[in-house]
């Protein structure tokens, strides 16, 4: 039996060829330490049966048991440590006659409220040649957008003892650890800008 899990819509600034691998969960001092936010994507299941704060509050959450790309932020506050849900399922329209829409306001990468530049591409090597691949940037938390390696929440259970990732685990009152189970996760190409065909 196979099962399918579509994850809600994301744009990256700059089409780029996606290549994903799963890597376990590494917390490395530097994710650990304020300032140093910004380190990878993570995927889980959205545990939010209803919308807790907003226009839309008391509505059933759209983007309830969908599969959501994640992108954690790590604060000074450790208690303020939480995820930014990419692309989920939201609401649009008057409270009272909401339509469902398969994405959100926060559906690109680097996020749209940072005001930073697209994803800069590089021309690839090896099994990559002849395609443009984003290179990592390391060392700078403005730029680590470009660490498009992408983790599972569940994966953060082994580093609990850590304070920081165990607010994170938990943000969102424990909306996102639930298990995918043995689901195979892949993306999909969906539409692409002639130019970088």
């Amino acid at each position: 039996m196979t099962k399918t899990i579509a994850l809600a819509s994301l744009i990256i600034s700059t089409p780029i060829t996606v290549a994903v691998v799963f890597a376990p969960y590494q917390t490395t001092k530097a994710q650990t330490l304020p300032g140093h936010d910004h380190h990878h994507l993570m995927l889980g299941i959205d545990g939010r049966s209803e919308i807790s704060s907003g226009t839309y509050a008391g509505l059933a959450n759209p983007n309830y048991n969908r599969l959501t790309l994640l992108f954690p932020h790590l604060e000074s506050n450790i208690a303020d440590n939480h995820f930014h849900a990419i692309g989920a399922y939201s609401y649009t329209g008057d409270v009272s006659n909401p339509t469902v829409i398969s994405t959100n306001t926060n559906n690109q990468i680097p996020e749209y409220w940072t005001n930073l530049p697209p994803i800069s591409l590089i021309p690839g090597t090896g099994i990559f040649e002849g395609k443009l691949v984003n290179e990592i940037v390391e060392g700078n938390t403005e730029t680590n957008y470009t660490n498009l390696k992408i983790a599972l929440v569940r994966d953060l259970v082994d580093e609990l003892n850590d304070p920081a990732i165990e607010a994170l685990f938990n943000s969102s009152n424990g909306a996102w650890p639930s298990s995918i189970g043995d689901a195979t996760i892949a993306l999909e190409l969906v539409d692409i800008t002639q130019v970088l065909v």
